[in-house]
């Protein structure tokens, strides 16, 4: 069935252009292997491959992810978090990076429109699966294939899957005009979260509990940002990282704190070198040179 997949991403590539991409894209994994409903992110390079230069929102430049496996079925994300991207303009052979995520717990659905039951968890069953992306206009560039297979969790990641499924449940009983309600939901993924806190259902419980802060502990946006900045040291190496380092910066940017931005941000380049901490750190500081505050 892989020559079918070959075959797809060949036909698309002939549809959508009609010479040499401008913009070559490069997607990759840090592994290839995930367990089941645990956040799939991918990295994407982009390099400028014309004589001209190329304005582009790296950030958002990402139209589609195609997902197929291996019997050809298709899959689209209903929702694709995209982070880390500049500049806006590449110049001839100059690059820029960023990642993407699949599997954020949002419905998926198959490329050809038709919805597909998955009792309503949105992610992908174990198997064998072939993912490419596609560029916005006028951008316009079709990446690389990279292969990601899901498996079954098993032992204390089993537990941990059915206690964060089930916090999950309340999502759907949640009201946001009953705090109470809502705090239970808030409340059912911290318990996953502390529980099972070295296995990686818990570390989704704590990113999605995030999400959720300030809906549950109104205005305080203080407190979400420390609550972020715990679990960038707390989990180090967690494919959240990108996500995490985003509420700190948009918080103190909504602060107007570029001081105690700056600090927190040097302080993590400074005490973890060589991780993946201090890369985004540093990303993060030279986006703030060409930034107003």
């Amino acid at each position: 069935m892989k020559a079918k997949i070959t075959i797809i991403w060949l036909i698309l590539t002939g549809f959508i252009f009609g010479g040499e991409q401008s913009i070559e894209t490069k997607l990759s994994l840090e592994q290839s292997e995930f367990l089941m409903a645990s956040p799939i992110t991918v990295t994407y390079i982009m390099t400028n491959k014309s004589s001209t230069s190329v304005s582009l929102n790296c950030s958002d430049i990402i139209e589609r992810i195609f997902v197929f496996d291996e019997t050809g079925k298709g899959y689209h994300p209903n929702e694709i978090g995209s982070y880390i991207g500049y500049p806006d303009t590449l110049r001839p052979g100059e690059s820029c990076s960023g990642i993407f995520e699949l599997n954020i717990f949002s419905q998926l659905r198959e490329v050809k429109g038709q919805s597909i039951a998955l009792k309503d968890l949105g992610f992908l069953p174990p198997g064998k699966y072939s993912v490419w992306a596609k560029g916005k206009i006028p951008v316009r560039f079709l990446s690389n294939t990279v292969t990601v297979t899901i498996k079954e969790p098993e032992g204390v990641d089993k537990e941990a899957f059915e206690s964060f499924m089930q916090a999950k449940t309340l999502m759907y009983e949640r009201d946001t005009n009953n705090k109470p309600k809502f705090a239970a939901y808030y409340s059912a993924l911290i318990s996953t979260g502390e529980k099972y806190s070295k296995s990686i259902y818990g570390e989704c419980a704590l990113n999605r509990a995030l999400t959720i802060y300030r809906e549950v502990h109104t205005n305080d946006l203080r407190g979400e940002i420390e609550f972020a900045k715990k679990l960038i040291v707390k989990y180090r190496n967690s494919s959240y990282l990108s996500r995490w380092f985003g509420y700190v910066f948009r918080g103190y940017r909504e602060l107007k704190d570029r001081t105690t931005l700056i600090r927190t941000l040097e302080e993590y380049r400074d005490t973890y070198p060589n991780t993946k901490i201090s890369q985004i750190a540093e990303k993060n500081l030279k986006s703030l040179e060409e930034m107003e505050f």
